[in-house]
This record gives C-alpha cells, structure tokens and sequence, in this order.
C-alpha cells in the first residue's frame, strides 16, 4: 500500500476487476479454480501486465502462493478467450480503464497493447523478449512490419 494510504495499483485492478466481473475481490486472490474466479485472475494479469507494466513474477507475488509459469499460462489462456469472447473482452477493457496508470508505457492506446501481446503471441517464432523490446523502442515501426498479422487480430476480435 502506497504511504497516502490508498491502495496499491494492483490492489485497485484487483477491485475494477472485481466489480466488472461481480466477484469479491478476496475471491480473485484466493486458491479458488471454479471457471469465473479464475477467468477474472486471468483478467487482472493481463490488465496488470497491459496497463501497470508488471513482468509475470511481479504479478505472482501479488496472487500470494503462484509463480510467474502461472501467471504465463493465465496471460496465454486469457488472450486465446479474448480473440474469440467479445463479452470477457470488454470486461477486461471496461476493468483496465479505470486501472491505475501504467508504470511503465508500452502504448498509450490500452487496445493496441493488448493486440502487441497478441500479435506476439502468434509470432512466437522469435523470442518473446525480443519482440516486446522492438515493440518498446518503436512501436510504429513494429507496427507497420506486422501490419497484415495486426489485420488478421483486429478481424478476429472484432
């Protein structure tokens, strides 16, 4: 908890996802792996990843009892639900906009992010890290050379 005494920017994604999926907030954190509890974590990674900057082992520590491989799986199984489920996807948009800001800026478009992530995801031919560093230091111009692979994404959730 930051020294102001309001809650963390986790804790505030955990809270806007919360309400946005009509699950207690404590439900999210907990070991619970009924289908909307653990879809709403999967939420919460990747707002927490998308628009607070997390890397997978910071967002572990904040689901107390998980590592970064779990957290790595919830961002993949989300991302594959997204594509495919407008409805979850405008949960998570509807919960990340009123995230905090973002710790560290990647795109200041909270769409174009997410489709980073996913255009990564089906580029998994490179490096992953690779990717998002081309992805950091210019996003246009990794935009533009992926462009068709953008296209595809954009049809698909849309």
């Amino acid at each position: 908890m930051p020294l102001d005494g309001s809650p963390s920017p986790a804790q505030h994604t955990i809270d806007r996802v919360a309400a946005a999926f009509d699950i207690p907030a404590d439900q999210i954190v907990s070991q619970r792996r009924d289908r909307p509890t653990v879809r709403a974590r999967w939420a919460c990674y990747v707002i927490m990843r998308d628009r607070l900057g997390m890397t997978q082992p910071q967002i572990a520590r904040v689901f107390d009892g998980q590592d970064h491989t779990t957290v790595r799986h919830g961002l993949k199984q989300a991302t594959a639900i997204m594509a495919d489920d407008a409805e979850y996807r405008s949960r998570i948009t509807v919960a990340g906009s009123g995230a905090a800001p973002k710790m560290r800026a990647v795109s200041q478009d909270p769409v174009a992010t997410t489709l980073d992530y996913i255009v990564i995801d089906r580029l998994m031919g490179v490096a992953r890290g690779r990717l998002m560093a081309k992805v950091r230091e210019n996003p246009t111009a990794f935009r533009m050379r992926y462009a068709k692979t953008y296209r595809r994404v954009r049809e698909a959730l849309l």
